[in-house]
């Protein structure tokens, strides 16, 4: 049989290295080291149940929500170890007891998930079963509040950068130790990092920290901040540019850009590169359609990935004149390379209009009739004069409104055509135009006068 004393002494420092062993550990240490003393353990005296860790002899066990618990107790003065032990009483969430068999020695561990008071007691039975002599005490795990509130974040700085990880505590007295590594591996404590926030140093490589909070002798372990390094940016590169197009007006143009990078984005801008002054709205995408456009005018695009940006060139779209996207569809491609041909001044069909007038009228270039058809008929002891005042539609006419007067002049010599009253100024729709006159009423002659707006 051992004395007290030297039991005691050898009893304790190995009681401190369990508060200290990560919960994972405890168990093995537990059930393999506690065994091993509990056959040791049989000293005089009263027979007692007493704490070991985390403070001996006390009959208050002192924790907190989210911090790591080992509580440990023993028997003592007893003569064979007990063959099962007991807790009588309900433990906090997340604590559990480990029921060690043939040892002096017991454990309740875990991490508190709520906070209050917690009254038990502990039974060392003599045999399995809870069956025999027992031995019980009284204890009191008081479960404070969260110490650690806010975990420190993980986060990515660019390689030679430093980072700042803070943690949030909550209560007085609260000291901090930063560690290098993973929670809660205490090989690596870093030297003077004693504060909430801790900067560390310029990095390269992709590192953890964590820091341990103490409060009134309590510990909690923070979550691991991984400290990742950003890749090196490279900015996109355009592969292709937007090419410039030529429409009539009224229509649409496809701008199109290749991008190279690793999730490049766009945003399309109407005017010269470079100038941001005017984001087309929703324009996001490496295709971009125009809106219908009545005159020339000019985008670029600037591609971003990383945070890093390129432009693209200028892209030109250019609106042709009415009168060229009229002659698209009024002349075969053969006529169109010659200029004698479809020409704004040729007269191609000998007519006596030229082609920009054959366009004003909406005549066919090649129809070898001159001016808007005019017919007169005698109806009903009348001189019926009508025509056809057609709408200015198709290939050129975008945006225009072509307009129709009838004049008349009673000698075709010096004097002006004058307008008919009535029929002054008529907006081309498809409808026929009918004039009427007395035969041999003066004036005599009649002639239609065709003009486009704009």
């Amino acid at each position: 049989m051992l004395q007290k004393s030297p039991l005691v002494q050898w009893i304790l420092p190995e009681a401190q290295l369990a508060g200290r062993a990560g919960l994972g550990e405890l168990t093995k240490w537990t059930a393999a080291t506690f065994a091993g003393l509990g056959a040791y353990d049989t000293v005089a005296g009263a027979s007692v149940v007493k704490q070991v860790t985390p403070t001996p002899n006390s009959a208050t066990v002192t924790t907190a929500v989210d911090s790591p618990l080992s509580f440990v107790f023993q028997v003592t003065g007893n003569e064979s170890p007990p063959e099962s032990w007991q807790i009588v009483g309900a433990l906090p969430g997340g604590l559990t007891h480990a029921n060690s068999v043939g040892s002096n020695f017991d454990s309740i561990s875990g991490i508190p998930t709520a906070s209050g008071s917690f009254p038990i007691t502990i039974k060392a039975w003599e045999f399995a079963g809870n069956t025999g002599n027992v031995i019980s005490n009284s204890f009191t795990i008081v479960v404070g509040t969260a110490i650690i509130t806010g975990h420190p974040q993980s986060t990515t700085v660019p390689s030679g950068s430093t980072a700042s990880l803070t943690v949030t505590g909550s209560g007085s007295g609260l000291t901090y130790q930063w560690y290098s590594g993973v929670s809660p591996n205490v090989s690596a404590p870093i030297s003077n990092a004693t504060s909430a926030t801790y900067n560390t140093p310029a990095l390269t490589t992709e590192s953890s920290f964590w820091v341990r909070v103490t409060r009134s002798g309590v510990i909690a372990n923070s979550k691991t901040a991984v400290v990742g390094i950003q890749a090196t940016a490279m900015p996109p590169v355009i592969d292709t540019q937007p090419s410039g197009v030529s429409i009539d007006a009224g229509q649409t143009a496809m701008l199109n850009v290749v991008a190279s990078g690793t999730s490049p984005t766009y945003q399309w801008y109407r005017g010269l590169k470079g100038d941001t002054s005017n984001p087309v709205s929703l324009a996001t995408n490496a295709t971009f359609s125009t809106p219908v456009l009545s005159a020339t005018t000019s985008y670029w695009v600037r591609v971003t990935d990383g945070g890093l940006s390129v432009d693209s060139g200028t892209a030109e779209v250019t609106v042709l004149p009415a009168i060229e996207s009229w002659g698209k569809s009024a002349f075969t491609m053969a006529q169109l390379m010659d200029p004698l041909v479809s020409g704004n001044g040729a007269d191609p069909d000998a007519d006596g209009l030229t082609n920009e007038q054959e366009f004003i009228a909406g005549t066919p270039p090649t129809g070898g009739r001159p001016g808007v058809p005019f017919d007169m008929a005698r109806v009903s002891g009348q001189i019926q004069l009508s025509f056809v005042a057609t709408a200015a539609s198709g290939a050129g006419y975008f945006g225009k409104t072509r307009h129709y007067a009838i004049e008349e002049k009673a000698d075709l010599g010096a004097s002006a055509w004058i307008p008919v009253a009535g029929f002054e100024d008529i907006a081309g729709a498809g409808q026929t135009v009918t004039h009427s006159v007395s035969p041999g009423a003066t004036p005599d002659f009649f002639r239609v006068k065709v003009w486009l707006t704009p």
